[in-house]
């Protein structure tokens, strides 16, 4: 008999369970601008969201800023870049501490 990994509890499909969905972290953002010293913009205005249980690509050409947004919502700008806008976190404005949070 084959031992069952499924990595999600209370399913045998493998799909999410409902209590996973709803303990969920919701993600937004809106009129996100990262600016670096002299004020260069790399991101600016970007609107989105990110829901839980889905998976989110972030596509474009190199130099288009996917890296600064991730890291953006991640909280790891680095010491010489501004952030304006609004990140929200389950519909709250929480300030994300280095090393919180993470992406692949």
């Amino acid at each position: 008999m084959a031992e069952n990994l499924n990595p999600m509890p209370g399913s045998n499909t493998g799909s999410r369970s409902n209590i996973f969905m709803e303990d969920g972290v919701f993600l937004t953002w809106d009129d996100l601008w990262v600016t670096v010293a002299g004020g260069r913009p790399i991101l600016q205005g970007l609107a989105g969201y990110a829901h839980p249980g889905e998976l989110l690509a972030v596509m474009g050409p190199s130099g288009c800023g996917k890296s600064t947004l991730l890291d953006t919502l991640a909280g790891r700008q680095g010491p010489k870049t501004r952030q304006e806008g609004d990140i929200l976190i389950n519909g709250r404005k929480q300030a994300l501490a280095y090393g919180t949070s993470a992406y692949m």
